[in-house]
């Protein structure tokens, strides 16, 4: 297998178009309007073009000299060779390159050059006649020669051999892909000739390639087994354009070097690209009262060879939109200025002509649609955009229906819509949400200027109205629409938040006296605590937590304050010892306030009082009963009965032995006394006056003062009085006050003179 280029002579009239060119150039160096010397160079390209550095100045190029021959006699259909000749006045100069051009003159056809630059042309006359052959050759400072030009006839060989060229593959398929691009056929190209030659000669074969579409460049055709086969096949490969007629052309040369030839023409299919009709979007902005749509429309194609397109797009605003527009087809941007939204979308149907060219140079053109895009409102919270919940603190009020109490959360407009493409959007419009099983609670959401919202649940449903977590059943949306009808949305939670009780001014320490209740049998003592308010609003369980056994009867009072009783038992006993001092002192207790989520506790410092009694010191007669005895010289003595405490008048006497006893109730006889042995006794009251503030049992204690009497009673403060059997003169006694808890009292109480007010005289002989 080998693989070539393609090799082809320019045609007639596309090598006279170079030539010209050629000539042009030439004419142009020739005429003196090349560049101009300068003072100093080190380099020819300080020089610029046509010229060189010589000896730090520059030069002008001189022109080179071309001239050629033939290097045999022309016969056609048959190689025939020139050979160029070149020389440059300017030393070391050289000729870089030739343009060689064959035009016919007089000729049925036009010769066949071999492209070259080189001083060595070879061409093929495959008929007899006149031709111009013309030479452009140039330097190598790009100075061209005055084009040569010599006329040469050609005459006409004999017995020239004979082909036929064809193709059983009169089209193919190609495909295009990779990176680099690379386009192939999808199958090799079957070739098929028939030559003969007059004098039986054998022939040689070769084949060429040669594509019609001019955008084909850099072809790589490979021929199989080669291209010196009469029936080979053949692949091309392209780095872009490969599609349109290709010619397939055969020469066949016998030993003496006479040629033929033949052409087979193979068609490569080309598919149209295949234009996408998707919407061509751009985005819109509002500024001060206008709506602006700008931005490079973005057309896309397909191609099912897999060629590369390119793309041209063309827009004009439809007249009917009455909106201002312009378009740059370079970028495909495209900018429209409307200033009423229903001109800008919905009102009009706008479309761009698309083009889509594939490298083969086929096109396709289509009508796709133009949108202008509008992203809806973004609705979020104001406090927190990227939240999604809202977190509020709740109260107590009326039920939204206006029955019974509630716990309510709500508040004013949470939201804000913030439009992407900058439009005015109206207010956020609120929706509340209950959770089903919230079948309690109510929300209901203000329509009006001022957007609010509310929700409640009875106070009798707490955990229905928030959990410990702040959760609740409870749910608000915010609702934004744009002058396009575009809707923004957005859902959040609402979390309610707990306040717990707040004592109003915290009690470390709270004291109060006690009492005792004689009816009760027990000490008492009645101490407020602390003060509660909750700043919900929520209602409140007060309750407290004792520090000692004897402080656990807590009561909650109005105000949400929290009072204890304290209480001590004990039952008056004569002679019993009072448990006060285990009662009265410091303990700790701590009230309890619960809202509906959360307890709070406040510890006080509880202080139980205890006021002393009081006795009161007095000098005076004290005579509750007396009676006079005396003594008879019979040894019958008259006396009262004693130490009973009596009435005045309940006096009872006893009669002489054997007489029967004297009624209390009638006067009773006088008594008689005949010695001064009689004796003045009688029921004496020792009375200090005793009381306590505290009602408290007391222990008692009296004494004689110089005697030998004394007693201890314990009694409630009104029982301290105590009455005995006196003595006739003044005494004095001592009296002690003791209410068990560390109050004492003391008192002198004196007895002046014991009389007998019954008998209304002192009882004397």
């Amino acid at each position: 297998m080998t693989s070539s280029r393609p090799r082809r002579g320019l045609p007639g009239p596309l090598g006279l178009l170079a030539f010209l060119t050629l000539v042009a150039l030439a004419l142009a160096a020739c005429s003196g309007e090349g560049p101009k010397s300068v003072a100093e160079c080190s380099l020819d390209e300080h020089c610029g073009a046509g010229a060189f550095c010589q000896a730090g100045a520059c030069r002008e190029s001189a022109a080179p000299v071309a001239t050629f021959d033939a290097t045999a006699p022309l016969v056609s259909s048959k190689a025939m060779f020139f050979q160029a000749s070149v020389t440059d006045a300017d030393p070391g100069d050289f000729a870089a390159g030739h343009a060689w051009a064959v035009a016919r003159v007089d000729a049925t056809c036009d010769a066949e050059p071999e492209p070259t630059s080189g001083g060595t042309l070879e061409v093929v006359f495959w008929c007899a006649g006149r031709y111009d052959v013309t030479l452009v050759a140039t330097d190598s400072h790009g100075v061209a020669s005055a084009p040569v030009t010599r006329r040469f006839d050609v005459s006409q060989s004999p017995n020239l051999p004979t082909v036929t060229a064809d193709s059983t593959t009169p089209s193919v398929a190609h495909r295009c892909s990779g990176e680099p691009l690379a386009c192939s056929l999808v199958a090799p190209i079957a070739l098929k000739s028939s030559g003969s030659d007059p004098g039986g000669q054998p022939l040689t074969y070769a084949w060429r390639a040669r594509p019609d579409n001019a955008r084909v460049v850099d072809a790589s055709v490979t021929f199989s087994p080669s291209a010196a086969v009469p029936a080979p096949s053949a692949s091309i490969l392209t780095p872009g354009a490969i599609s349109g007629d290709w010619r397939f052309a055969l020469r066949v040369k016998n030993p003496d070097g006479f040629l033929a030839r033949a052409e087979a023409v193979v068609h490569v299919e080309n598919r149209l690209p295949v234009v996408s009709t998707a919407r061509l979007g751009i985005d819109h902005t509002y500024e001060a009262g206008t709506y602006l749509a700008s931005g490079a429309l973005e057309a896309s194609a397909a191609d099912l060879d897999g060629d590369p397109v390119a793309l041209s797009i063309d827009y004009v605003e439809p007249a009917a939109s009455g909106c201002a527009a312009t378009f740059d087809a370079v970028s495909a941007t495209v900018s429209i200025a409307c200033t009423e939204p229903g001109a800008l979308i919905g009102a009009v149907a706008r479309a761009a002509t698309v083009t889509a060219t594939d490298v083969n140079g086929d096109s396709a053109q289509a009508q796709v649609p133009v949108e202008i895009r509008n992203r809806p409102p973004v609705v979020q919270l104001a406090a927190d955009p990227t939240g999604t919940a809202l977190r509020l603190e709740h109260g107590v009020g009326a039920c939204l229906d206006g029955a019974g109490q509630c716990f309510r959360v709500g508040g004013l407009q949470p939201f804000a819509a913030v439009d992407p493409d900058g439009d005015p959007v109206a207010d956020v419009a609120l929706a509340t949400e209950v959770a089903p099983l919230a079948s309690s609670s109510r929300c209901q959401a203000a329509v009006g200027a001022i957007r609010s919202f509310i929700c409640a649940t009875p106070t009798t449903r707490p955990l229905e109205f928030r959990h410990v977590d702040d959760t609740s059943p409870f749910f608000l949306s915010g609702h934004a629409v744009d002058p396009f009808g575009a809707t923004g949305m957005t859902r959040v939670a609402i979390r309610v938040g707990n306040r717990p009780p707040e004592p109003k001014a915290l009690l470390a320490t709270a004291f109060a006296p006690h009492r005792y209740d004689a009816v009760a049998g027990e000490y008492l003592s009645d101490v407020e605590l602390n003060t509660f308010d909750d700043p919900d609003g929520d209602p409140l369980v007060l309750s407290g937590a004792p520090g000692a056994a004897d402080c656990a009867d807590f009561v909650p009072k109005a105000g949400g304050l929290v009072t204890v009783t304290c209480r001590k038992p004990y039952a008056l006993a004569a002679g019993g010892t009072p448990p006060l001092a285990s009662f009265v002192g410091t303990r700790p207790v701590t009230a309890l306030a619960d809202d509906p989520w959360v307890q709070v506790t406040a510890a006080t410092s509880v202080t139980i009082g205890n006021r002393s009694p009081t006795l009161v010191s007095s000098n005076g007669p004290y005579v509750e009963a007396c009676a006079c005895v005396c003594q008879i010289d019979n040894g019958v003595r008259l006396s009262a009965p004693r130490p009973a405490l009596l009435p005045s008048r309940a006096l009872a006497f006893l009669p002489p032995d054997g007489a029967a006893p004297v009624d209390p109730i009638d006067p009773p006889p006088k008594p008689r006394c005949f010695s001064a042995l009689d004796e003045l006794s009688g029921v004496a009251v020792v009375d200090p006056k005793s009381g306590d503030e505290d009602g408290d049992p007391l222990v008692i204690a009296y004494a004689e003062v110089g005697g030998t009497n004394s007693w201890t009673r314990t009694v409630l403060p009104p029982d301290a009085r105590h009455a005995f059997t006196g003595v006739y003169g003044p005494t004095t006694w001592s009296v002690t006050a003791d209410d068990g808890g560390g109050g004492t009292a003391s008192a002198s109480v004196i007895l002046s003179s014991v009389t007998c007010p019954t008998l209304g005289k002192t009882c004397k002989p």
